[in-house]
């Protein structure tokens, strides 16, 4: 049996590596890949993470509040569910509840990461070894291993880093777990269409934010970002169109999802020379900046300020620049400070 063990983060991967080395002291033959330890150097790793989800036959994703919405999760996530089915897809959470999880992964069966967690997971996997382990034996093995990886979980359950600290997670509030359960009490019939028309767009935006991921990343690899100079055209070419696919999906399902796709498709497109796509990118900046003041969202606001310096009118340029000084005078990170000030440095002043 091949096992994909998907992470995303310090605490993720910690857990990721226990189970790593725990599963075979029950399973022998399994062939677990994590994308660590398991690309060997000098090939392309989005090229081997791809043909490894692709030939799995389950997929462990390990969930902490810190990796809840990390585009690594649901790019891994939305591939593994294109080619397994949902009970073959496994959310092992740590630190985490089911009611934590919502939104694409929510969909799955999750288990938790302690005792009886751990045995549930591991009784999926045995029933789909050929042969499986009898009972008896498979009870035998997991309570003799088990303190071993309850050790390793204790202390990985005490790593406190910055990433975890300044993270702000969102939990599901009293009233939208009601809501939740008024919707089970419906007639059958509701409930079946229901079920329905949520898979279906459920289905939607986990396509459409894996081909985001997908997207983003390939962006990211074909610039330079200190100096924001694109170093393969190609790569970034085919950055866009998975993006432009990612923005169709996303449009549909609306909300935060729409504009990011919205963002990363514009920030990537306006590197190209390619003055057909001009108007696109004027009007969907006024949009990011529209947004982008109302929400006070950074990402958005400097995708927009980059567009309007490129092609805006002389109004809209002073606008970008007077509102990327005013970014400066706030809290940036170094990446978003060393982005306004190529931006104000580099484009066109007038």
């Amino acid at each position: 049996m091949r096992i994909f063990i998907s992470w995303a983060g310090d605490r993720s991967r910690a857990v990721a590596t226990a189970l790593k080395e725990f599963i075979p002291l029950i399973f022998q033959r399994a062939e677990i890949f994590t994308s660590f330890d398991d690309i060997s150097k000098g090939t392309r790793w989005y090229t081997e993470i791809t043909a490894a989800l692709a030939r799995t036959d389950v997929g462990i994703i390990c969930l902490t509040p810190e990796s809840l919405s990390s585009p690594w999760i649901f790019f891994e996530a939305g591939a593994l569910s294109k080619t397994l089915t949902p009970a073959r897809v496994i959310p092992l959470l740590f630190g985490l509840s089911v009611v934590d999880v919502s939104g694409p992964l929510s969909q799955f069966q999750a288990c938790s990461a302690d005792k009886a967690g751990i045995r549930q997971l591991l009784a999926i996997l045995n029933r789909d070894f050929d042969p499986s382990l009898p009972d008896e034996i498979f009870e035998t093995l997991f309570e003799s291993m088990w303190p071993s990886l309850e050790g390793q979980l204790q202390r990985i359950a005490l790593i406190s880093t910055p990433e975890y600290r300044s993270h702000g997670v969102t939990f599901r509030s009293d009233r939208e777990l009601l809501e939740e359960l008024l919707l089970d009490v419906r007639t059958i019939q509701k409930k079946v269409d229901a079920l329905e028309a949520k898979s279906f767009a459920v289905s939607h935006e986990m396509e459409g934010r894996m081909l985001a991921s997908m997207g983003y990343v390939l962006g990211e690899i074909s610039i330079r970002p200190d100096s924001l100079e694109v170093v393969d055209p190609d790569r970034l070419k085919e950055a866009i169109a998975l993006l432009q696919e990612s923005y169709g999906k996303l449009r549909e399902v609306g909300g935060p999802a729409e504009y990011m796709a919205l963002n990363n498709l514009v920030f990537y497109s306006s590197f190209l020379e390619d003055s057909s796509r001009r108007d696109f990118l004027l009007v969907a900046a006024r949009k990011l900046l529209e947004v982008g003041l109302l929400h006070n969202t950074k990402n958005l606001l400097l995708t927009a300020c980059r567009v309007l310096l490129q092609f805006g009118n002389t109004k809209e340029k002073r606008r970008a620049r007077k509102i990327l000084g005013e970014l400066l005078q706030g809290s940036l990170s170094a990446k978003e400070r060393r982005e306004v000030e190529l931006y104000l440095a580099s484009l066109p002043r007038k």
